[in-house]
């Protein structure tokens, strides 16, 4: 139920993709144009696996391409609006920070897939998890610091746009329930041996296999890669190091 025109942040990976299968009937059955958003350089894995799923699902689809320049230029104002320098978190943000301008001239609200891999076990390291108990503690953990981290990012980035985004994982009903399952059924096996396997099953046939058993990749990753070797390379050539050495006396507090 929503008063104002509202659509999907695609990321090209299983979790949004998952919230696509879910709501794709529901629009289709009502009569309502479903839109979807997805963000990357030309060519890249996300942008491509995103498209698939909007061609499978019959969406209208935007994309919003963008290079190096554009992203160090907005470097400043992510920083900003995101409130921390920490690196990851920076540079996630970016490409956010474009998808979420593009997307707000379009509607004024999305769903977003955020909140599965902390559910689900979702990450790659979690196939090192040595038993299910380690595994389910490490869940709880980095659920606890989702506000920090993607949840963060998601909630700056969008709103910097006057676009609010929503993560139906994170309902506290399907908290209550993913996180009530035996993690054993969620422990990554060689009987399971893709991370999120759960929920893959789950969606078997709903979507291309493609996409259903695609290997999550880093976000920068999958939005192409030359864009953080320039960013990271223009940081450097700004910044001597010299002047990195002296971090420790001009912030003294949570040193960079």
């Amino acid at each position: 139920m929503s008063d104002v025109p509202f659509g999907l942040l695609l990321s090209g990976g299983l979790d949004s993709a998952v919230v696509a299968a879910l709501l794709a009937p529901i629009l289709k059955e009502r009569g309502i144009d479903f839109k979807t958003f997805s963000v990357g350089m030309d060519g890249s894995p996300d942008v491509t696996a995103a498209k698939m799923i909007s061609d499978y699902f019959g969406t209208t689809h935007y994309v919003h391409s963008f290079n190096a320049d554009e992203a160090f230029a907005m470097v400043e104002k992510v920083i900003y609006h995101i409130e921390t320098y920490e690196p990851e978190l920076i540079r996630s943000a970016i490409p956010n920070y474009f998808l979420a301008q593009m997307t707000s001239k379009h509607v004024k609200m999305v769903l977003t897939g955020e909140g599965s891999d902390e559910l689900f076990g979702g990450y790659l390291y979690f196939r090192d998890s040595p038993d299910k108990e380690n595994f389910q503690k490490e869940l709880r953990r980095i659920f606890g610091h989702l506000h920090n981290v993607n949840c963060q990012r998601a909630d700056r980035m969008t709103m910097a746009h006057g676009l609010e985004a929503r993560v139906p994982f994170l309902d506290p009903n399907v908290i209550d329930e993913i996180m009530k399952i035996d993690p054993a059924h969620k422990f990554i096996s060689d009987d399971r041996p893709a991370e999120k396997h759960i929920l893959r099953e789950a969606f078997q046939g709903e979507m291309p296999d493609q996409v259903l058993w695609r290997t999550k990749a880093m976000q920068c990753e999958g939005i192409g890669m030359t864009w953080v070797a320039e960013l990271q390379a223009r940081c450097n050539k700004m910044i001597s190091d010299e002047e990195f050495n002296t971090r420790q006396e001009r912030y003294p507090i949570n040193t960079p």
